[in-house]
């Protein structure tokens, strides 16, 4: 078993069988054959749910919020789905977009692994403090500050303006 990538398999057998086998109602796919709900969780570590389709002998696992995407818009994904609410087990319409990797890790739990507490400020040996910030591939130098909030304010505040330029 292997995971497709939608992307290269637009026109397949397998986007058909998904469009003739399944629908989707209130974040969910379910079988059209028996009504009952379509694939399965694996595990907590995997909390994305999978469906499993059969074409001529040939199996492919599919993740459920693609396919969501592909039976609301009638095409698959150009890029990542990003669940804007950051649950992954809510695949409600409503909540996924079609976004690129940028701004999908953008909208990911922040991991605090920073001395001060915030990622992007440093202090640095005169006592004061540096933010930095990464936008589109590239590390932005926000400047230096008095103290550790004044740094992570200006932190935040270029994120809360760059994602509001990238559309978000």
């Amino acid at each position: 078993m292997w995971y497709i990538n939608t992307m290269s398999h637009k026109n397949c057998a397998f986007t058909q069988a998904i469009r003739n086998r399944l629908f989707y109602r209130d974040g969910k796919v379910f079988r059209k054959k028996d009504g009952k709900r379509a694939g399965c969780v694996i595990s907590k570590s995997k909390p994305y749910r999978r469906i499993a389709l059969t074409v001529d002998g040939e199996k492919r696992v599919f993740y459920e919020h693609r396919v969501v995407w592909l039976l609301v818009n009638g095409e698959w994904p150009r890029n990542n789905i990003d669940h804007i609410n950051r649950d992954k087990s809510d695949n409600r319409i409503e909540n996924l977009r079609d976004c690129g990797q940028d701004l999908n890790l953008r909208n990911a739990k922040r991991t605090v692994i920073s001395r001060t507490g915030f990622a992007g400020v440093q202090e640095r040996p005169n006592g004061k403090f540096s933010a930095q910030a990464k936008f589109q591939g590239k590390m932005v130098w926000l400047g230096i500050f008095d103290t550790v909030g004044d740094a992570a304010l200006a932190k935040a505040k270029f994120e809360r303006e760059a994602l509001n330029l990238l559309g978000a």
